[in-house]
């Protein structure tokens, strides 16, 4: 492995702004975050070097739409840390996002304060008039990784994702709050996290910038042809994915950590690695943390800071992704408001209600099928959520907020 540069050691000038390409016919705006954690650096740096005039001179021309980087923790970036206070990618919650949208002035701290800029960022880049947005967020792990694609399950988050030559793990979305795709999803539009190997490994930065250039021929900014070497991008992908190549996996367990919590993961595990139920992964305040499941370890965390000590994820048979496409495409979901104590719930079409008897006899994996894969509990009721909402959809939790101001 070879190391990558560490930012830590000089104070950069870091803007929010990375660049920003418009071309010369209209299209898609597709909008990349380089660095939400600031130990991530080679998303960043890839973006600036693709941002680079030297690198993106003549695309203007053949461009259609707009591209656009931006920074995600500024101050974490410039200090080498993963956040300051309080992880940027754990803090986009419904209660946040409420609050944020009427009274911005009144978040304090560093992650708040970041998390308000990008968020009036994205609300203007959404007002650009483009025919369609793309959002690809750019990371990196603590532990060794080849190149893969996390996304919430939607339809329209498999299509992008399926562009890009390696494994794509999905349902991430019950295990973990606050993420900016979360709040992209909810707006309606596609987003995906580009995760292309460890923090401090060079070849993490060349898959990243192979990634971009990958991305824009996905989102129909350019097409192949018009890309010089986008064989060589997806095979520079491909390659360092080679091992476990375009497979689908579902997250099936996750081991969170406490910040009051000590927690060391044994050696030897990378991504992908194979475990077996009952075996001995970590230990957390000095006690054991056994496997519940067989299946591979995802994320261990090799860090620290961070919420999740591991992952473990399955791989997905492609006659069940067929399966789930025909069903969310046709919108079979409505078979289920025959069942009494069931209906869909009018002014969220993508929510699911569920009175809780009937819900203890509903099975998981049936409604995955269909795309269902939050959880809320709301009294007496339990509300299945999934991603298949319109565009410029306006989460339910900001407009409970705006009822309340009037």
């Amino acid at each position: 492995m070879t190391k990558a540069p560490e930012l830590t050691k000089t104070k950069f000038d870091v803007r929010r702004i990375i660049g920003k390409i418009e071309g010369k016919h209209p299209g898609p705006c597709i909008i990349f975050f380089g660095s939400i954690h600031g130990n991530e650096t080679s998303g960043y740096l890839a973006l600036k070097r693709f941002f680079d005039p030297a690198v993106t001179r003549n695309i203007s021309n053949k461009l259609r739409g707009t591209i656009i980087g931006i920074t995600g923790n500024i101050k974490a970036l410039n200090e080498g840390k993963r956040f300051i206070e309080k992880d940027l990618n754990r803090i986009w919650t419904h209660e946040n996002l409420a609050r944020i949208s009427k009274h911005p002035e009144l978040f304090d701290g560093n992650e708040y304060a970041e998390m308000r800029d990008l968020y009036a960022e994205i609300n203007n880049i959404l007002t650009g008039g483009a025919t369609n947005y793309y959002f690809i967020d750019l990371h990196t792990t603590s532990g060794s990784t080849l190149p893969f694609v996390i996304i919430n399950d939607s339809l329209q988050n498999r299509a992008l994702a399926r562009f890009f030559p390696t494994p794509v793990v999905l349902g991430i979305e019950e295990y973990l709050e606050g993420t900016i795709m979360d709040y992209i999803n909810d707006l309606g539009f596609p987003a995906i996290a580009m995760e292309s190997g460890q923090h401090d490994d060079m070849e993490s930065e060349d898959i990243h910038f192979a990634s971009v250039w990958v991305a824009l021929v996905a989102a129909g900014c350019l097409k192949e042809e018009e890309v010089r070497g986008y064989k060589a991008h997806c095979d520079r992908i491909r390659f360092a994915a080679v091992a476990e190549k375009r497979n689908f996996y579902e997250v099936v367990y996750r081991e969170p950590v406490n910040a009051n919590q000590e927690f060391v993961m044994n050696n030897g595990y990378s991504n992908f690695h194979r475990v077996a139920k009952g075996e001995t992964l970590a230990h957390k305040n000095k006690k054991e943390i056994i496997a519940e499941y067989s299946g591979r370890i995802f994320m261990p965390l090799y860090q620290s800071q961070g919420s999740e000590g591991f992952f473990i994820i399955r791989k997905i048979n492609k006659i069940w992704l067929r399966l789930s496409r025909f069903l969310r495409k046709n919108k079979l979901e409505y078979v289920f408001t025959v069942l009494p104590g069931i209906q869909i719930k009018p002014e969220e079409r993508n929510v699911l209600i569920v009175n809780k008897k009937i819900a203890a006899f509903f099975s998981t994996d049936l409604l995955h099928l269909f795309g269902y894969r939050k959880v809320r509990i709301n009294g007496s009721k339990v509300e299945y959520v999934k991603r298949e909402i319109p565009q410029y959809t306006q989460p339910y939790y900001l407009k409970t907020e705006a009822n309340k101001q009037q």
